[in-house]
């Protein structure tokens, strides 16, 4: 149930930046996160009642039950080309990545509340999370197959296995769309189509919010009106009215 919901959330997110949704790139992509890792807690008897959408605590409890599983950093894929180097970001822990996830990929964020920074080279840590993430959605102490060895046995010989390979989206009629938007650039589930491509995703973009905008415009009175007229939440509407009070003289 958790899996091919985040299934679906992750080929969305590669939709979006694909073509250029950064803001749902971000959502889609914390939402696909939130629920593998639901997934792996719930598969591993624990609990996931307490944690809401607490994706950050979500991925520390996966940590302290996967261990090793989830690496530290996440690496470029194998022959990628140099000129990642200078774009930065090159080698990001995948907790960073997690968080700022996590980050962008609030409720505030989605309704543009706030500025954006997306390095493009994050479709490529989006599938290298996925894919590592996604794998884990079992239990891990359980006999693989009814006999030993066990699932995290199996796993920690077979670095690059997927244990359910399918994807819920996967059906017949889709494999234009698949291939579109699934396969394409895609190094960590299809390598060898990946370098055969010899395509990547490189580069950086930044999205300014509306209500930044404003403020640096001077256009006061149509944030004085949203914050009246529109939901925020306190730390958010303190922000803004601090913005404000920098800029006139009655916020």
């Amino acid at each position: 149930m958790y899996r091919d919901a985040a299934d679906e959330d992750y080929l969305m997110a590669r939709v979006a930046i694909l073509h250029k949704l950064d803001y749902q790139f971000f959502w889609s992509a914390a939402q696909s996160f939130e629920k593998y890792l639901k997934g792996i807690l719930l598969m591993n008897g624990e609990s996931t009642q307490s944690y809401g959408h607490d994706t950050i605590r979500l991925f520390k409890a996966a940590k302290e039950i996967c261990g090793d599983l989830i690496p530290e950093v996440i690496c470029p894929p194998r022959g990628f080309p140099n000129y990642w180097g200078h774009i930065g970001r090159r080698f990001e822990p995948f907790s960073n990545f997690v968080e700022r996830i996590a980050e962008y990929g609030s409720p505030s964020v989605r309704y543009r509340h706030h500025s954006i920074d997306l390095y493009l080279t994050d479709l490529h840590r989006l599938d290298e999370v996925a894919f590592r993430l996604r794998r884990l959605v079992f239990p891990l102490a359980k006999n693989f197959l009814d006999s030993p060895p066990n699932y995290r046995e199996v796993l920690e010989k077979s670095p690059n296995l997927q244990i359910h390979p399918n994807m819920s989206f996967e059906r017949k009629g889709t494999e234009n769309f698949i291939n579109d938007n699934f396969k394409l650039m895609n190094f960590s589930f299809f390598t060898e189509q990946a370098h055969l491509n010899k395509r990547v995703s490189s580069g950086f973009r930044s999205v300014n919010s509306e209500i930044f905008m404003c403020i640096e415009s001077g256009n006061t009175a149509a944030i004085k009106w949203l914050i009246s007229n529109a939901f925020f939440p306190k730390p958010e509407r303190i922000e803004i009215i601090n913005l404000l009070a920098e800029t006139c003289d009655n916020p």
